[in-house]
């Protein structure tokens, strides 16, 4: 008796394409799975071999008196020929899983898996066979199976693979909705899987959301996530008013080579949020920016919105969904697999201004109702009061529009579900540097007839996709100090209108875990017929944008006629982030 070696217990992607490409395992050699199980469970087994073989399972005793060479009556012993799949219960206990090339030189596809008893699934797949995932939550994906004929596996997100006598283990993350695992087959063919879906907290600092290899937008954003006594918690932001301030001492940036139309002194401070719309039975999602864009050479600045549909993954906007001061503009798209298609979005008229400092920005985006349709308005407080320069009209009857941040899942489109007012490049997906950068910033949101700050923020966005490679968000008395330096990707947390760096990673939640069926997370909703007045003190509000030197009626003509041409958006599909350029 010889040994070759243990067979991984949790392979990741070692997939047999049939015998023809399997392993070869001489005579006089065996193959071993290593399986520990806790509790009552059933192994799963499933191999190919091109001759006779010999199957057993073992205890750890057993092995270890099989390694010295002794006679050893197995728990499960038995001579195998061919292709098949073998389920065994067992115990709680430490177990191996054998095959041995007993009689003659052998090529082999082998694997086996361990699930609790009762938790395997058996189907039979004639040509295709489709197995629903119903997830309530973002949620953690754990995949085991095995087949005893070659199978094609098509997993959500656009995966697919192809198997035959071996065990696919795979880990992903979804999001909610109704999702299918497919599985095609020349022939009827049996699968043994374990499927188990955890529900999950959204954090964009983990499951690699993020990729702080390439340069983020820099201020800050909430996702849903508060550290009580050092562990983190979830919560969600269901309101009908966001507002932003911001106090800006000295700023310039620089970018050699710019998309197109984009000064190479641009810059922008970016008020984005995504709303839902609740409309007999069915949810609607626009991603809402309130926009100031900067040209830091010549001292001027322009404001403007944008409105994306994130109602799924390539949904659009039409004349026929919204109306306001704007126009519906399209821009090439380039999705996660690679292939390009043309998006619609809204943009608004620009608003052009030249600027002195201290330059002071509080964009507003505001949720009301007219004639039994939502009305988002689109304003920022002036020295004069507060201004609204849009009020975009939508064309679905209902008296529930939110503003949705939570945790718990993410939009049809992909994208985080956050409130962010964030620094970045010009527009059109530019990333730039910036040379010099003082500004003071803070976020609220309308709370029961008062306005809040948010709780509990990171110093990045997640979902435009302008972005600044040399900013950083450090703690302030006055809200958060965006300044330029090594970007910190972290968390700060507020304390009695102050904050601090966060370096806790512990999570904590109260979501219960499932198996295939998850628990609903209830999302909060917010009724109303009129859009709230609020007053804010100016203890919690910065008054919006003064000292403006006012441009003659021809120059804003001008450079209105300069920038009208250029509302257009770089998109990138699930998990990346949207970005948008004036038109």
């Amino acid at each position: 008796m010889r040994v070759s070696g243990l067979a991984a217990p949790f392979l990741v992607l070692v997939l047999s394409l049939g015998i023809s490409n399997a392993w070869t395992l001489q005579q006089g050699y065996s193959v071993q799975y290593a399986l520990n199980v806790s509790v009552p469970s059933t192994i799963a087994i499933g191999y190919n071999v091109s001759n006779i073989a010999v199957l057993s399972v073992m205890s750890s005793s057993q092995y270890g008196s099989y390694l010295n060479g002794s006679s050893v009556y197995p728990l499960y012993n038995s001579t195998v020929s061919g292709q098949d799949i073998k389920t065994i219960s067992l115990p709680a206990g430490s177990y191996y899983a054998i095959l041995d090339a007993k009689y003659a030189t052998i090529n082999y596809s082998y694997s086996a898996f361990a699930a609790p008893a009762g938790s395997i699934q058996s189907i039979l797949v004639n040509t295709k066979y489709s197995l629903p995932l119903d997830l309530q939550n973002y949620s953690d994906i754990n995949l085991s199976f095995v087949s005893d004929h070659p199978l094609k596996v098509y997993l959500p997100g656009g995966y697919n693979y192809t198997i035959n006598g071996s065990v696919l283990y795979w880990n992903f993350h979804e999001n909610r909705g109704q999702n299918y695992i497919n599985f095609t087959s020349l022939q009827a063919t049996r699968v043994f899987l374990l499927l188990n879906a955890t529900p999950a907290i959204i954090d964009p600092l983990r499951y690699n959301m993020t990729n702080f290899t390439n340069p983020q937008p820099i201020g800050i954003a909430s996702y849903g996530l508060y550290n009580y006594s050092g562990q983190f918690t979830p919560y969600q932001i269901n309101t009908t008013e966001i507002e932003g301030t911001a106090n800006i001492t000295e700023i310039s940036a620089y970018n050699a080579m710019p998309p197109v139309n984009v000064s190479k002194y641009g810059a922008s401070l970016q008020l984005n949020a995504l709303m839902n719309i609740e409309s007999n039975g069915k949810r609607y999602t626009y991603w809402l920016q309130n926009i100031m864009s900067l040209n830091t050479s010549n001292m001027s600045y322009y404001i403007y919105d944008n409105v994306w549909n994130y109602s799924g993954s390539r949904a659009n906007i039409s004349n026929s969904t919204l109306s306001g001061n704007g126009w519906i503009s399209s821009t090439s798209v380039i999705d996660n697999g690679g292939a390009v298609y043309e998006q619609e979005f809204y943009g608004s008229p620009i608003h052009a201004r030249l600027y002195t400092y201290p330059l002071y920005f509080s964009p507003i985006i505001k949720i009301g109702y007219k004639l039994g349709n939502p009305i988002v308005s689109f304003g920022y407080y002036s020295a004069l009061g507060t201004y609204y320069y849009d009020n975009v009209s939508f064309n679905i009857p209902s008296d529930n529009a939110y503003i949705l941040m939570t945790p718990y899942y993410e939009t049809p489109s992909g994208n985080l579900y956050d409130i962010e007012f964030v620094f970045g490049g010009e527009n059109s997906g530019e990333i730039t540097n910036f040379g010099q950068l003082n500004a003071t910033i803070q976020a609220y949101y309308y709370d029961n007839g008062t306005m809040k700050p948010l709780q509990s923020v990171y110093t990045f966005g997640s979902d435009t996709a302008e972005a600044a490679t040399n900013l950083r968000t450090l703690p302030s008395p006055r809200g958060a100090l965006v300044t330029t330096g090594t970007p910190n990707y972290t968390r700060i947390l507020y304390s009695q209108n102050r904050i601090t760096v966060s370096t806790t990673t512990t999570m904590s939640s109260t979501v219960p875990t499932t198996s295939l069926s998850v628990n609903q997370t209830t999302v909060p909703t917010y009724s109303t017929t009129t859009i709230p007045q609020n007053n804010p003190s100016s203890n919690d509000l910065l008054i919006g944008i003064v000292a403006l030197v006012v441009i003659g009626g021809f120059a804003i003509a001008v450079i209105y006629l300069v920038l009208r041409g250029m509302i257009s958006a770089a998109k990138k599909g699930k998990g990346g982030r949207r970005g948008m350029k004036i038109q």
